[in-house]
């Protein structure tokens, strides 16, 4: 994942009048912005439907036998998640294809660039570190830290359950599964444990430390100079490399 999250895949573009700045996107910024947006997996299930069964994951449509099935299911998901108040990062990162551009009303950019810097700073030394994990007895395919991802089905000595864990930027979290349901019982948080006994060997944690600077250095720029913006609207373009 240190390969990954070196990754640039374009820049965002903010103007207001004469006002102009940029942020650098790739890998690792987003990955900064899922640490605080994306939602752990809790539960998986299968409903029936009269056009099909469908897979829901945290109460979301994820899968079905058929589109026509998926289909009410992902507009009702969207109109419900639409009403939801907007993450900053949402409004300061749109997702835009390459060349299109978006409005934001002036005050509530400002109020969101501000609200993350604030975020990042607090956080700072949390997302500062990538983790991941290696399977000594698992031979040559796990000898490689797996930076990042969730691994499933491990069980711990004399313990029923079934147990994952989930590395990712500023995160690692050990799981306790229903075994019946596979409905998460109890997430823990392991970062600072060296390794996870478990029945078929121990599973070693890793880490590494990622440069964070400028991409709080370019979000603090953008704070300062927008704070001097008078229009209306703060207009954010994205252009890919």
């Amino acid at each position: 994942m240190s390969e990954i999250l070196t990754e640039a895949w374009g820049h965002y573009e903010y103007s207001s009048g004469a006002l102009r700045a940029e942020v650098s996107w790739g890998a690792l910024t987003s990955e900064v912005v899922a640490y605080f947006t994306a939602r752990p997996l809790d539960s998986l299930s299968l409903q029936p439907t009269p056009r099909g069964r469908v897979l829901f994951a945290n109460g979301l449509p994820l899968a079905d036998e058929s589109l026509e099935a998926l289909l009410p299911f992902v507009d009702e998901a969207r109109a419900r998640l639409a009403q939801q108040p907007r993450h900053p990062s949402q409004i300061l990162f749109p997702s835009l294809q390459s060349g299109e551009s978006r409005p934001e009303p002036v005050g509530e950019f400002r109020t969101a660039a501000e609200s993350l810097a604030g975020l990042l700073d607090s956080e700072r030394e949390s997302i500062g570190v990538v983790y991941g994990y290696i399977i000594p007895s698992g031979g040559p395919l796990f000898a490689e830290p797996s930076w990042g991802g969730q691994m499933s089905g491990i069980r711990l000595p004399d313990d029923q359950h079934f147990y994952s864990v989930r590395a990712a930027l500023g995160r690692l979290d050990l799981s306790r599964h229903d075994p019946a349901t596979n409905r998460v019982l109890e997430r823990k948080d392991i970062r600072f444990w060296d390794q996870i006994a478990t029945t078929f060997g121990p599973i070693q944690i890793c880490r590494q430390s990622v440069n964070l600077e400028p991409f709080l250095r370019e979000l603090r720029q953008l704070v300062e100079t927008m704070c001097h913006a008078v229009e209306g609207v703060v207009t954010i373009g994205w252009q890919g490399v």
